[in-house]
């Protein structure tokens, strides 16, 4: 059970939950609620990590991310969220429902998914008349909806930021390093650099690893007192080097250079014959221009709109989903200056008047979720516009931060069980 994260989360929102602390950040009731709601849906087997050298865990998705940051109180209303989700998801056809657990295995699949529920909760909620996954001949739909009195398709697409193999590599990689570090037999101040020239290449997480293991191997069958390792070729390369201050301040100046950086710093004052601590940094380099951002996004609208082009519905909206947790499946709006709203409408425009592009931005970084909804379309209807714009989520924060009283985090369900969330922030 030492591994299983649900159950480290209870663990630890128990402790911010305590009835005895002076400054408790939660109820007990909502902790066993999500509990719960997870436990009951997934099964805490679900939950269970396994992480070794030969086989560090790639499944992880975005629930187990937020789960492991149980101090951020937005991460907590994130969970509320999905676990209400989760209550919601029982009122649907068997069919959906069934979906969703097919989809178990696939965390990428299995979020785009949520995704589609939200945008169903968030047109009931608001009274939005709507038909879930209906067919159009063979092709399954993700809704039709009526606005205004007007039918739309519907659509959902969650994007993610550019270069996001490159991504999972550096989280693959950082993993590996943090387990292959412990293995090395003497104590050895170093700093290390991994550059990848083919990241896109099918074995590349084969070759560095390789080159990793090379060097390990050497490392503690050779008694030597400097290091200077260089080991390149053509689809990347890892360089070694004895750890000193003017090096290592070298080495962060010239980050940018790198997509991995690792170091094993010695004690600043080693005492001989005594067994000292060494202190190990990872680091990795990601980024990304705002030009590819801005191209991944009209690609990814571009594919939407061929996709329905042949459709009976005439009128269509597109959800575009950017939500950001603290993972590895970077979004593509990070930052609000992201969102360059001028240049999107200006691409909008060579779009059919039918087409309306509905910009969903959720972040769960900091103490407070911030959900924002921007609609964008040639000659949008105004009405249709303020509609969209002012859709309400069942989510719905009251804030309040200070010392002596709770953030209030309430959940208006008119006809379903009413849900309340109390946490509280410290203030900043």
């Amino acid at each position: 059970m030492g591994n299983n994260l649900l159950q480290n989360w209870k663990d630890e929102c128990y402790l911010l939950s305590s009835p005895l602390s002076i400054s408790k950040q939660l109820e007990r009731s909502d902790v066993d609620s999500i509990f719960q709601i997870f436990a009951d849906y997934f099964g805490l087997n679900f939950f269970n990590i396994v992480f070794t050298e030969s086989s560090p865990d790639s499944k992880s998705n975005w629930i187990h991310f937020l789960l492991v940051n149980p101090k951020r109180t937005a991460c907590i209303a994130a969970l509320f969220e999905i676990a209400n989700l989760l209550h919601y998801l029982q009122t649907l056809p068997k069919s959906i429902q069934k979906k969703f657990k097919s989809l178990f295995s696939d965390p990428r699949q299995f979020r785009d998914l949520f995704f589609e529920l939200y945008v169903f909760r968030l047109l009931d909620y608001n009274k939005i008349a709507n038909t879930k996954k209906p067919m159009e001949g063979k092709k399954e739909l993700d809704v039709v909806c009526t606005i205004n009195e007007i039918e739309f398709l519907g659509e959902c697409r969650k994007v993610y930021a550019p270069n996001i193999n490159l991504l999972d590599i550096e989280k693959y990689f950082m993993e590996k390093l943090y387990l292959k570090l412990q293995k090395l037999n003497k104590g050895f101040g170093l700093i290390g650099t991994i550059k990848f020239h083919i990241p896109n290449s099918k074995n590349i997480k084969e070759v560095i690893e390789a080159k990793l293991n090379k060097f390990i191997k050497g490392f503690n069958e050779q008694t030597f007192h400097t290091i200077d390792y260089h080991d390149k070729d053509e689809q990347g390369e890892l360089s070694v080097i004895n750890y000193t201050e003017v090096d290592s301040i070298e080495i962060e100046k010239n980050f940018a250079q790198y997509h991995l950086v690792f170091k094993v710093i010695p004690p600043h004052n080693p005492v001989p014959n005594v067994p000292n601590h060494y202190r190990v940094e990872l680091k990795s380099g990601f980024q990304i221009p705002q030009s590819k951002v801005t191209g991944k996004l009209f690609s990814a609208l571009n594919e939407k709109s061929e996709q329905h082009a042949n459709s009976k519905y005439q009128n269509k909206i597109y959800f575009i989903d950017s939500e950001t947790i603290p993972d590895f499946e970077m979004p593509i709006f990070r930052m609000d200056s992201m969102f360059e709203e001028e240049k999107i409408k200006e691409f909008v425009n060579g779009f059919s008047e039918n087409e309306i592009f509905c910009f969903i931005r959720r972040e769960y970084m900091e103490d407070i979720p911030k959900i924002s909804i921007k609609a964008i379309g040639k000659n949008i209807d105004e009405k249709i516009k303020h509609r969209l714009e002012s859709l309400k989520t069942n989510f719905d924060y009251h804030i309040e931060v200070s010392y002596k009283k709770p953030i209030r985090i309430n959940q208006i369900q008119p006809t379903q069980k009413k849900y309340n969330l109390k946490i509280r922030a410290s203030q900043r």
